[in-house]
């Protein structure tokens, strides 16, 4: 990873740039760039960027802010809050086969009770 690409780190969203995704096709098996991984492992102040962008999905978000997941789907529907990206999940023994879920940062649901005071 370039230089610029770790300061643009520091004032982008991880998830956006792309960084430690998935290179594999096969679903059971990652295969993360390893130099990606050494680079981003040796950041300063990795532990608060990765808890500010943690992506979380919908339930995860909701238990984060204290509040039911059909509130956390009213914030959605109001606004509040948009995802980031979408990840493909596997659905169990779905014949339907796998869906779309999407995923926030944890600093935006983290922001959503400041933005939105009513938010309890």
């Amino acid at each position: 990873m370039p230089a610029n690409s770790l300061h643009r780190l520091h004032h982008a969203h991880p998830i956006a740039l792309g960084l430690l995704v998935d290179l594999s096709a096969h679903r059971r098996y990652s295969s993360l760039n390893p130099d990606q991984v050494d680079q981003v492992a040796a950041l300063e102040g990795l532990a608060e960027l990765l808890n500010r962008e943690a992506p979380l999905g919908p339930e995860q978000a909701a238990a984060r802010l204290g509040v039911r997941r059909v509130d956390f789907e009213w914030m959605r529907r109001l606004g509040w809050i948009a995802p980031v990206s979408f990840g493909r999940v596997q659905s169990g023994a779905s014949k339907a086969g796998a869906v779309d879920v999407p995923r926030f940062a944890a600093e935006h649901v983290d922001d959503l009770p400041g933005a939105h005071p009513e938010v309890d």
